[in-house]
């Protein structure tokens, strides 16, 4: 799977095997830390995050549905946010000390 974490795998095609690999990423992180039968936001085309489903529910879904557009949005401009931080972008303050934004 190529490196790019913004979403961009979650428009190939569902049958793509990056698309794939990417999907169970997706769930294992989404769903990392609960207990069986507990739900998570569902980010496929007709719940729009809006429903919560189980871990079965939200792999059927996307792989039947695919990720909403607004969803794959969501995650590249969360991403483009946090590549700022990681290269040290900031402003600096009176000192001429640099400010993590």
């Amino acid at each position: 799977m190529s490196s790019d974490i913004g979403g961009s795998w979650m428009r190939l095609s569902l049958q793509a095997e990056e698309w794939q690999n990417g999907l169970n990423k997706f769930i294992e992180h989404t769903f990392a830390g609960t207990s069986k039968g507990e739900t998570a936001p569902c980010p496929c085309m007709r719940c729009r995050t809006m429903c919560y489903r189980t871990i079965n529910e939200v792999r059927a879904h996307l792989l039947h549905r695919g990720f909403c557009e607004c969803f794959i949005q969501g995650e590249a401009e969360k991403n483009d946010s946090f590549e700022g931080i990681s290269e040290g972008v900031g402003n600096e303050d009176a000192t001429g000390d640099r400010e993590i934004l």
